[in-house]
């Protein structure tokens, strides 16, 4: 009977030892995935807060109420002002 013992244990010993491997196999894997995916999610915020050199202007900021570079119409300390100012972009000429 202990022979017997002894083998049963040996057996339950060797499943517990596969199914311990099989499991940190699994695990080694949802790691790796994990890994890749929080990747992913870095490029996407990395992109989310900076914009595209495609959409960025290289151009002064240019008010369309009263010519002057450096803010928006909707900043213009002119706006009161009721003539508005119009610049050719070719030749560089304003008129009201």
């Amino acid at each position: 009977m202990a022979g017997l013992e002894s083998r049963l244990g040996s057996m339950m010993d060797d499943k517990l030892s596969n199914f311990a491997s099989r499991i940190e196999g699994k695990v080694s894997s949802l790691s790796l995935r994990v890994e890749k995916v929080e990747d992913r999610i870095d490029k996407l915020e990395k992109s989310r807060r900076s914009p595209s050199p495609k959409t960025r202007s290289t151009s002064p900021l240019t008010c369309y109420g009263c010519g002057s570079s450096g803010h928006f119409i909707s900043q213009c300390p002119e706006r009161g002002v009721k003539s508005i100012r119009f610049e050719d972009p070719k030749n560089g000429t304003g008129s009201e």
